[in-house]
């Protein structure tokens, strides 16, 4: 007995599939994951959950030698990517059983990819995508989930090893070690970077963000390509602002637990240490823009907190090429700090007047898995309401017998509300990529509907 499982994608997505990777680890079968990227590799094998981690090139899959070592007839195969290598890789090899994104033509062509099949939950993710992207509220780690044989992974977060043993000397040095060791609370941590341009917060509103943040301690996180951010965040400084610790280069992933552990505040744009900091239990706090949404990637544990900006030309494809250097839709200083100043108990201070193009969310546990919820108190609009609905139904149809949302049980129908004969084409168009069977889309249409409903009777707002 076998599994394998092809993951070439990034640190963050790595993270992001640990429930799943757990549950197949516990299912017994020696499990194979096969990564492209060394980094992601060495991360694999920090996790202790594969059995063996294969670093194989993109460009051998496909057409490339032998894949020396790997099962070509595993038990069962789990693709966690759609891109043509993946398939591509996962079409040579003869499994038994096979889940997750395949060529094929059982499904027909989905979103405009002939002979593309996908898992129920992807499948529908997409076809939010295709349709209206910001309605979405399938988070990466609840689709993975989902693809677990027996049913949906038993664990409900993220996981990373901590080494108990490890402390910040043996972690960052004496000297270093020392210095976090002995700051002054709050310890606020600071990813300046991102492997994407449209991701990245810029540096001189991470300076306005501590400068904001009196008493607390900075330490600067991040690997050897973050060096020059912190160099040039260090250089920005004012005498009179928070002190600052630089660790960006200074820390191996091993290393990163016991730096993460200490901080009260990690604020970030969506990166692969994000995700770590997430798993670790850390207070996330981040700074979402670009091609990065909400509910898609944030950080999945309860209690994190996404400050989500929009423009008129996002949320972007992660492929695209853009030159806006900083992309329009990251979000101003103002929500991030205040709410990094609500997260650490300090004063508001003077509000910020709102801004309708940033919504700031916290993140809640449902029975499909995280959910968003607001993080101030706002009525929700009608985009929200939708958003909520959507999600309400996609319960229902990826996992019958789930109760809803419990703040909406039981509530009559209210007659339909304005606004909803905008909200029928959408729905409609969703279930109609999402779904072949036109029960199964007049099922999820009439669902999301009930829920829509629900919601306008209950008067939903979101809680602080």
């Amino acid at each position: 007995m076998t599994t394998l499982v092809i993951q070439p994608m990034k640190l963050g997505d790595l993270v992001q599939s640990t429930p799943l990777l757990a549950d197949l680890k516990a299912l017994g079968p020696p499990l194979t994951l096969v990564v492209t990227r060394p980094e992601v590799a060495a991360a694999a094998k920090l996790t202790g959950l594969p059995d063996r981690v294969a670093l194989i090139a993109e460009d051998d899959f496909k057409n490339g030698p032998s894949l020396t070592g790997l099962p070509d007839a595993p038990d069962l195969l789990v693709n966690l990517s759609s891109s043509a290598p993946s398939l591509a890789l996962a079409g040579r090899l003869r499994a038994k059983t096979r889940l997750g994104p395949q060529n094929g033509a059982q499904n027909g062509a989905q979103n405009g990819h002939v002979g593309l099949s996908l898992p129920p939950a992807q499948r529908l993710a997409a076809a939010i995508m295709a349709v209206e992207r910001p309605l979405g509220r399938l988070n990466l780690v609840d689709i993975w989930r989902l693809l677990s044989p027996a049913g949906p992974a038993a664990s409900k977060s993220t996981l990373w090893p901590l080494d108990p043993a490890m402390g910040l000397t043996e972690a960052l040095g004496p000297e270093l070690g020392h210095a976090l060791a002995q700051a002054a609370p709050p310890i606020v941590g600071l990813h300046l970077g991102s492997g994407n341009h449209l991701r990245r917060w810029p540096v001189e509103r991470f300076v306005a963000l501590a400068k904001g943040l009196p008493g607390a301690t900075i330490a600067l996180l991040g690997g050897a390509s973050e060096r020059s951010l912190a160099r040039r965040f260090l250089a920005l400084r004012d005498p009179s602002d928070p002190p600052a610790i630089d660790l960006s280069g200074k820390t191996s992933l091993a290393a990163l637990g016991p730096a993460i552990k200490k901080l009260n505040l990690f604020v970030s744009a969506d990166t692969g240490v994000m995700h770590i900091a997430a798993a670790l239990g850390a207070q996330v706090l981040a700074v979402f823009g670009g091609p990065a949404l909400a509910g898609e990637t944030g950080p999945y544990a309860p209690g994190s907190i996404i400050v989500q900006g929009r423009s008129h030309c996002s949320p972007c494809a992660e492929s695209r090429r853009c030159p806006a250097r900083p992309c329009p839709a990251l979000p101003p200083v103002g929500p991030v700090l205040r709410a990094a100043r609500r997260l650490l108990f300090l004063p508001d201070g003077p509000l910020p007047d709102p801004d309708p193009s940033v919504t700031v969310y916290g993140t809640a546990t449902d029975a499909l898995g995280q959910t968003l919820k607001g993080f101030f108190p706002t009525p929700l609009g009608p985009s929200e309401r939708l958003a909520h609905a959507i999600r309400e139904a996609a319960a229902a149809s990826l996992c019958p017998g789930l109760a809803p949302n419990p703040a909406l049980e039981n509530l009559p129908l209210a007659p339909p509300a304005k606004g909803w004969p905008d909200a029928l084409p959408t729905v409609t168009a969703i279930a109609k990529l999402a779904f072949d069977a036109p029960i199964a889309r007049k099922a999820f249409t009439e669902a999301t509907l009930a829920a829509l409903s629900r919601i306008d009777r209950a008067g939903v707002v979101y809680q602080a």
